[in-house]
């Protein structure tokens, strides 16, 4: 049995979540990521040139992602969010696996549909819906070096996490 590694949640105002993440409820500090924009992504088929805001965090051994869609894309981001009151909401859980085609064939034999797939320059990802969890993603990663090394990074920071500089850049890796 493989275990998640990460709970994401989606939000609509990016600063005020992670300003409240890290002051009310002690998650940090919080790594954000350089503005993204996707235009290999695919969401259900179609291509999808998303923006995004990231940023990760770690806390007593479970790491946390924040992301907000900041462009009107179609995308499981913008489709989470729409006509909701919530400022965040939990959007998926994050799976990271040595071996990528092989756990994306087992979650589609397991019922999964994947909805969204892409790549950055740390290894490839796709997101997948469940009959069992509707509303909610199962994000696979590529555990690459790389992407290995960033998360090892924030799990080092958010161990002794002391409540100062709560958002910080993200170093890069790979």
């Amino acid at each position: 049995m493989q275990r998640i590694s990460q709970i994401a949640f989606a939000s609509g105002d990016f600063d005020a979540s992670l300003a409240d993440f890290a002051g009310r409820l002690g998650i940090g500090p919080w790594f954000e990521l350089p503005a993204i924009r996707w235009s290999g992504a695919r969401y259900m088929g179609q291509p999808c040139e998303v923006e995004l805001r990231c940023a990760f965090a770690n806390c007593q051994g479970m790491e946390y992602e924040l992301i907000e869609q900041v462009n009107d894309a179609a995308s499981i981001w913008r489709h989470h969010l729409d006509d909701r009151p919530e400022r965040e909401l939990f959007h998926h859980n994050g799976l990271r696996t040595q071996d990528y085609e092989h756990d994306a064939a087992r979650l589609t034999a397991e019922g999964h549909t994947e909805v969204l797939t892409g790549q950055t320059a740390l290894g490839r990802f796709s997101y997948y819906t469940h009959p069992g969890s509707p509303g909610t993603y199962l994000e696979l990663l590529e555990a690459t070096p790389a992407r290995c090394g960033m998360f090892g990074h924030v799990l080092l920071h958010g161990r002794d996490w002391d409540g100062s500089d709560p958002v910080r850049p993200m170093p890069v890796f790979g």
